[in-house]
């Protein structure tokens, strides 16, 4: 497929949204909300959720337009082509086959990499880790000394981190309580003290997720379990054999051209996890990513999680870009960016399960589309990816929100919440819940619509800030798997608009490559700091002199 580069500012539909943000900017969402029909023109059912799009800085005719933005930019065409297995993910020569992760089980795509069925790799591992979470949560696996395993403790960063440490936040309460899981991913020491707290070394199982099996953050982070475990299991008598005692309570998820790394740090290679080449770590917490949530919450939770996944996957495909809410959301985005010149974007759910999300979608969206150059690799000559960021409500409430409301800054949010409490609640506790969804819904008219002109200066709120509210039924791993499919369908939209490859990241290893160099310089005093700037040298010169 002809990937162009070229900039959405030469398609006819970006003309007519010139002409249309003129006439915006003179009108109001209370003047807007004039028009009796205008929600209902403005909601649209994603799976189990309703997309209300009404508070937002458009008139309903505008779907048409960004529908035709969407058509001329050639989203449909791509979305087939990333169905099709082609690789465009042009930087890397990669097709792009997150959306295959969550196939239904005996599909045939006819999707090869390699020369091997995509699909059918992707199935074979899965079973894999089906198989081995069974065994691990029935017993039969066990660790030294006999031992069940009663946590599993993913060692990753990233996409290797973000993604499953959410899904185990937002589905912890679906859990038999028979296996939890805990994350390490800084390599700050605090994290990796705190994360084995209190655990017995004896009953913890360590899974080492990196795709190249060398992260600096992960292998340093393994290699410290690892001295954690044999420590803990000779102070308990339970330690036979070094190499036996890490073969037991370590499993690797890596790609298999580094499967040799793996077993040289001790790890069976039945107990590998492929990790593939076409699926972005920031798109794979449905991939072998996601074993400690197998392992912790079930395969069939999992499996839950995949349906949800691939509802939303159905809905984009095979929507019209005018009745599309994914489409709209992400054209509705590039409009504040590219017009209203909006920076950020808030994300607010309302439910405290979900407080990992604004920080998993800060991943998705900005590492993948935070670029400055087309596909062509030319300078793009408008506004690319948002700066994502928010909290839970009600916290937010009390935190933020007074920016939002008074604030000189144009910040589109949006709202997540449902409408039933995962759990189950007695009367006071659904009043409660009945709290959190009154301010779930308040906050985003108050927004709208403001306070009045008859309010005080200081405290009159000028309304007119626009939000989405996504509003589903309750949240379980069905419903979770449907919110993460429809942000991923967004990025892609957007991306393929500003004609920019989402799925490469090449501006991480930059500091990744500089951090391995002053890493050398920080134990020798002697080191010959010549080369470095006079900043950098102050500051390990600022080291040297003050550590202890």
């Amino acid at each position: 497929m002809a990937l162009s580069p070229q900039s959405p500012r030469h398609l006819p539909a970006w003309e007519k949204l010139e002409r249309y943000f003129e006439d915006a900017k003179g009108k109001t969402l209370s003047s807007w909300f004039k028009d009796p029909g205008r929600t209902e023109k403005l909601s649209f059912a994603v799976g189990d959720f309703n997309v209300d799009l009404s508070k937002n800085l458009i008139d309903p005719e505008i779907t048409g337009i960004f529908a035709e933005l969407a058509n001329q930019a050639g989203i449909p065409e791509r979305a087939s082509a990333m169905v099709r297995g082609e690789e465009i993910n042009v930087s890397e020569g990669r097709a792009v086959l997150h959306p295959l992760l969550r196939s239904p089980r005996g599909m045939q795509s006819g999707v090869l990499s390699g020369g091997i069925d995509a699909l059918e790799k992707i199935q074979g591992v899965l079973e894999r880790m089906y198989s081995f979470a069974r065994e691990v949560r029935s017993g039969k696996i066990r660790m030294e000394g006999a031992r069940r395993v009663k946590t599993v403790v993913n060692i990753g960063i990233g996409g290797s981190d973000l993604g499953p440490e959410m899904v185990y936040g937002a589905l912890q309460n679906k859990s038999d309580g028979s296996l939890s899981a805990r994350f390490i991913s800084n390599i700050d020491p605090s994290s990796f003290i705190e994360a084995v707290r209190g655990l017995d070394p004896a009953s913890t199982l360590f899974l080492v997720a990196s795709k190249s099996f060398s992260t600096q953050e992960t292998l340093s982070n393994a290699a410290q379990a690892k001295k954690w475990l044999l420590k803990g299991l000779g102070e308990r008598g339970v330690l036979e054999s070094e190499g036996e005692a890490v073969a037991r309570h370590f499993a690797g998820i890596c790609s298999m051209e580094n499967l040799q790394k793996a077993e040289e740090f001790g790890i069976r290679p039945e107990n590998v996890f492929e990790m593939f080449p076409f699926i972005g770590g920031r798109y794979s917490v449905d991939s072998s990513v996601g074993l400690s949530l197998v392992l912790s919450l079930g395969p069939e939770t999992f499996e839950r999680f995949l349906e949800g996944l691939r509802a939303v996957d159905e809905y984009f495909f095979s929507t019209s870009a005018e009745e599309n809410a994914i489409i709209q959301m992400a054209m509705l985005n590039v409009w504040y960016a590219d017009f209203f010149k909006a920076e950020t974007h808030a994300i607010l759910p309302y439910n405290d399960y979900l407080g990992r999300l604004p920080a998993y979608l800060q991943q998705l969206t900005m590492e993948s589309n935070g670029k400055r150059v087309d596909l062509a690799g030319k300078e793009v000559d408008l506004h690319t990816g948002e700066i994502y960021w928010g909290g839970v409500g009600t916290n937010s409430q009390h935190s933020f929100f007074q920016l939002l409301h008074q604030g000189t800054h144009l910040i589109p949010a949006d709202f997540i919440a449902f409408a039933n409490n995962s759990n189950q609640l007695d009367e006071e506790e659904e009043e409660m819940q009945e709290r959190l969804l009154s301010s779930f819904i308040a906050q985003s008219a108050a927004l709208a619509f403001g306070s009045g002109e008859e309010a005080a200066a200081e405290r009159r709120c000028p309304g007119n800030r626009p939000s989405t509210s996504i509003f589903g039924r309750v949240l379980s791993a069905y419903t979770l798997g449907e919110l993460i499919a429809l942000y991923e369908h967004i990025v892609f939209c957007q991306g393929v608009v500003w004609g920019i490859n989402s799925f490469d990241q090449f501006g991480v290893e930059l500091g990744k490559k500089l951090s391995r160099r002053i890493f050398s310089l920080l134990s020798d005093t002697d080191s010959n700091l010549s080369g470095l700037d006079s900043s950098t040298r102050r500051l390990i010169e600022w080291y040297w002199e003050h550590r202890s």
